[in-house]
This record gives structure tokens, C-alpha cells and sequence, in this order.
């Protein structure tokens, strides 16, 4: 398996120009074991919801689909609908599902824009610790500039509908560090009170459904950290911040996170490189959380458009680092560089700017 981190720069650079050319193939399989469990909000225009129910239960027919394994249709606010996945584990029956769905789509007119995204969810059951809760939080916000480049699919920059916009909505999806310091800082206690939890979990959360963050908790079966009666219970959290509608792009997104999860439940995580750029995390000063939504347009805004458009330049020794630490195979890890590089044809100028950057 290549290891990114041991690559010479001449290698380094003949890989860009493989990958450039590189076909992503849509895989059967991404090696996940049966407790990763996942699913897949497909957020579409041009199908209104009623039309979409249709749709939705035609393909559940045709396939002969049970309960468990249907999809179902869900009204969504900021877009005219939006198709959702059963959960999913990583086998050849529900790769073939979600392709299909995907190109369904397409054939009906669906259309994906400024206002849409690919929201992937996590089966949660295998965090079943507050250590395993603590290590996967801490990091995501470490690799949060990566997650976030990676996830603009095919495209440079995220959706126009996560950037700020001068009298218009903001929905912050961006991490607020003080709040995951201080929900973390009672976490990694010793000992852990259930009604202390509960009263943390409201400011980590923050209960206004108008802020949620790209990483968002909100389903997460917190009780089952502190009583074992709530182990049955609804357990997932959200990635929001994907934008594409290509299927190996959302197979690459679910491929991230899936293996971000595995990493931490088998013990794979870097721990002291975490911890190492955790604590630079904690002393970033940026809040988005406490203005509900709509950021001020000569301050706030501003800063988080320009914090947005950081998380936008390359960061190649991250990369590397998260790559080496959660892929166990060379498909996963190229396929990982090829999205977050954007290498899609790119001209040699291109090329040539990454070089420098290693």
C-alpha cells in the first residue's frame, strides 16, 4: 500500500499527473465491516415532493423492496425535495440501490444547485464510549478544512448556499471552537454526570435549528454514555457539508467517513497528532453560533466567508496525514487525493502549483 507520506517529490509529482488522468470507477465494495452502517439525504429541484413520493415508491415496487430497505421522501425547506436512503451497509445490494436511485433522478429531471446537498449519515452504535465520542470529535474538527475541501465533489468551492450573502441566510456550518472545547473539556472527565451531560449537550448543540453544523450530533444516543438503558435508541449523526449528485462522489464522501469511523473504533487514530493539533484548534476565537443564523454583514460575515475560503487552499501534509491513518487500500487513498486535489483534467500550470506545495 502506498504511503503517502514516504513519497519522493519526483514520485509525488508523477502521481498528480496519474491521478489527473485517473477514471474513478463506482466500487461494489470499499472494505467496511457490516457494523459501519450509513445512509444518504439526496436534496433535489425540479421534482416537487408530490412527484417525488411517486417516484420513490415506483422504485421501491419495482425492486421489491422491504421496510427496512425502501427509500422514502421527506419535505425539505430550503429545496422542492428531498429522497431519502434506508440505512445502508457496505455490500454490493445497496451500492446497486444507490446508483440506481441516483440515475432515476437524472432521468426524471432532477436537478442539483446552489441550495442542494448530499447529506451523509453515520451509524453511531460503535461509538459506545465518551473516549471513542471524544476522539472522533476531536478529529473531525482537526480535519475539518480537509472534510470540507474534499467535499465540494468536482468543484472548487462549496455551494453558494454555505457561503454568507448580504441580506440573506446563513446557515453556519462551521464548528464553533469554544463550544467544542468546552462540551469536551466535561467529556473527557473521569466521571460523568447524566444531568450535567444534558445541560453541556444543549449548549454543544445549540437547540436553534437554525445552526447546524456540517458535523451535526443532534441524533446522537448520548444516555447510552451514562445509563444502559438507552442503548436501543436511535443513534447517528449528519456530515452536511457535501454538495455533490455524481454517485462515485457520494461513494467517495461515504468512503470518508466510514473509514474516519473505523479508524477510530479499531484504534487507528494518530491520538498524539490529534491531540497536537487539537490544542491549536481550541485557541481559534471564531463564533458563528450566537447569531442564529444570520451573520452581520460588516463583521461576522465577512470572517466567515474568508475562514469558508480557507478551508478551500490545499493542505497537502493533512491530507497525507488523515489518508495514511484511515485508508488500508490504494483505490480508497487515490480516489481520496484525485477529490480533494480536484485533479480532473487539470492543466499542467495546475500541477505545477501543487508541486510547490509539498
Amino acid at each position: 500500500m502506498v504511503l503517502f507520506k514516504d513519497i519522493s517529490k519526483n514520485s509525488l509529482t508523477e502521481l498528480f499527473y496519474y491521478l489527473n488522468g485517473m477514471r474513478m470507477e463506482y466500487r461494489k465494495k470499499l472494505n467496511l465491516p457490516d457494523f459501519i452502517t450509513f445512509g444518504n439525504e439526496i436534496e433535489v429541484n425540479d421534482i416537487i415532493l408530490d412527484d417525488a413520493k411517486a417516484i420513490v415508491k415506483e422504485f421501491n415496487s419495482d425492486r421489491h423492496l422491504s421496510k427496512h430497505d425502501s427509500f422514502d421522501t421527506r419535505e425539505e425547506l430550503t429545496c422542492d425535495s428531498e429522497i431519502v436512503t434506508p440505512i445502508m451497509t457496505d455490500s454490493i445490494k445497496y451500492w446497486n440501490l444507490l446508483y440506481d436511485m441516483y440515475l432515476l433522478l437524472d432521468d426524471e429531471g432532477a436537478t442539483f444547485s446552489y441550495n442542494t446537498s448530499s447529506h451523509v449519515h453515520m451509524g453511531t452504535k460503535c461509538i459506545d464510549s465518551k473516549e471513542k465520542l471524544s476522539l472522533l470529535l476531536k478529529t473531525l474538527v482537526v480535519f475539518e478544512p480537509i472534510i470540507f475541501k474534499f467535499g465540494y465533489g468536482r468543484d472548487d468551492l462549496p455551494r453558494e448556499y454555505m457561503t454568507y450573502m448580504p441580506h440573506g441566510s446563513n446557515y453556519s456550518m462551521i464548528m464553533s471552537p469554544k463550544r467544542v472545547r468546552d462540551f469536551l473539556e466535561y467529556l473527557d472527565r473521569k466521571n460523568i454526570d447524566g444531568k450535567e451531560l444534558t445541560a453541556m449537550l444543549d449548549t454543544f448543540l445549540n437547540m436553534d435549528i437554525r445552526v447546524r453544523s456540517a458535523f451535526n450530533f443532534r441524533q446522537f444516543n448520548f444516555p447510552k454514555l451514562y445509563s444502559s438503558e438507552y442503548q436501543d435508541a436511535p443513534d447517528h449523526m449528519e456530515f452536511r457539508n457535501f454538495n455533490s449528485a455524481d454517485p462515485i462522489v457520494v461513494q467517495n464522501n461515504i468512503d470518508l467517513c466510514g473509514h474516519i469511523f473505523l479508524a477510530v473504533v479499531n484504534g487507528k487514530i494518530d491520538e498524539e497528532y490529534v491531540k497536537a493539533e487539537y490544542e491549536k484548534y481550541k485557541k481559534k476565537r471564531y463564533c458563528f453560533d450566537e447569531y442564529c443564523g444570520v451573520l452581520d454583514v460588516d463583521t461576522t460575515g465577512a470572517q466567515y466567508n474568508r475562514i469558508l475560503n480557507g478551508y478551500n487552499k490545499v493542505k497537502l501534509d493533512k491530507a497525507f496525514k488523515l489518508a495514511d491513518m484511515i485508508f488500508d487500500d490504494d483505490i480508497s487513498k487515490f480516489h481520496f487525493l484525485k477529490q480533494y486535489l480536484k485533479l480532473y483534467h487539470r492543466d499542467d500550470e495546475y500541477i505545477k502549483s501543487l508541486e510547490k506545495k509539498n
